[in-house]
């Protein structure tokens, strides 16, 4: 059922700015979160208001969280399939379009023609609270995390591709949920500054709309994360520069060792705007991006060979020792 919340002319802003320039407003907003409701559009001072089951964004939805499948370019089967989950930056805030909050406007439509061939892409919204809840369980919807970790399940298995060939992806709040959800699944991870700490956006205005139903800072639930998981370092790249200061200090608030931590020496002239170093690196960096991702594509589907001569020099050390000689299919495997 659609509902409608007028506010006063002279407070309107005709943005959801409105909701954090008068205290009643913000906590009706909040309020409406916890109901499992948000804004969905906008018309002469009133904001339509429908529950989160409700809320058609235009995609496909699987327990409540909206998606979109990109089928890859060309239909011969030239390597494995393969899947990329790509999680969406939050770059649209200000917006009473829910899908422009939640799936933002940065959803790199041209992302399938520069990746491996088979590549399927399941792009997911951050469709929780009023504008997204970094991917992560809150109080109103406890099985969140779960659920995002079966749609990823599901699409795997209905287009026949195997754990060792998906990757997480994602930037800004999407780097925060590709790492958190590779690290929960266990999968491949290329997060490009991910936010760690959200302070920052809750200083003057809570102008992300989670309120306090989210954590401030996500490194004590990511390193425990980091701790469990089986992914060996070299499996979670992380892109960071430490020109983007309003990122990078909490990111090495995460355990080091268990990460690539890939710092990179960024310029950035006349910033004045914490914010703008982050969209500079992001933006910035894109054929970067686009390397780590192909790697983590192409390397399930390559084999190192090694030389004859080689071959022959191991066959002639087992005989030497003493030992049996061992097949080539043998020492492609101890490889």
């Amino acid at each position: 059922m659609t509902e409608y919340f007028e506010v006063d002319a002279e407070k309107d802003l005709k943005s959801m700015d409105t909701f954090l320039e008068d205290w009643k407003y913000y906590e009706f907003l909040k309020n409406l979160a916890l109901n499992n409701k948000s804004i969905v559009g906008y018309r002469d001072h009133k904001y339509t208001v429908q529950k989160n089951t409700e809320i058609d964004l235009g995609m496909e939805k699987y327990k409540n969280i909206h998606y979109n499948i990109e089928l890859p370019i060309e239909n011969e089967q030239y390597l494995s399939n393969k899947l990329i989950v790509f999680f969406m930056p939050a770059d649209r805030m200000i917006s009473t379009q829910a899908k422009l909050r939640m799936f933002g406007n940065s959803p790199w439509e041209s992302l399938a023609s520069s990746i491996a061939k088979n590549t399927y892409i399941l792009r997911i919204a951050d469709s929780n609270l009023i504008s997204g809840s970094y991917y992560q369980n809150t109080i109103n919807f406890l099985n969140y995390e779960t659920s995002i970790q079966q749609l990823i399940q599901n699409t795997a298995y209905k287009y026949n591709i195997s754990s060792g060939n998906i990757v997480m992806y994602g930037n800004s709040r999407g780097g925060t949920g590709a790492l958190y959800h590779g690290l929960l699944g266990n999968y491949k991870v290329v997060a490009i500054d991910p936010v760690i700490d959200r302070r920052a956006w809750v200083e003057v205005k809570d102008v992300q709309h989670m309120f306090d139903l989210v954590d401030y800072n996500f490194a004590p639930k990511i390193n425990r994360l980091l701790e469990e998981t089986t992914l060996s370092p070299d499996k979670i790249k992380v892109l960071c520069s430490d020109t983007a200061f309003i990122t990078y200090p909490f990111v090495k608030q995460l355990n080091l060792s268990k990460i690539n931590l890939l710092n990179l020496n960024l310029t950035i002239p006349h910033v004045v705007d914490p914010f703008t170093s982050l969209a500079a690196l992001i933006g910035k960096t894109v054929p970067f991006q686009l390397s780590l991702i192909n790697q983590f594509l192409y390397e399930e589907d390559i084999s190192i060979e090694k030389s004859l001569i080689f071959l022959m020099l191991m066959i002639g050390m087992f005989y030497y020792l003493g030992l049996r000689p061992i097949s080539r299919c043998t020492l492609k495997i101890m490889e």
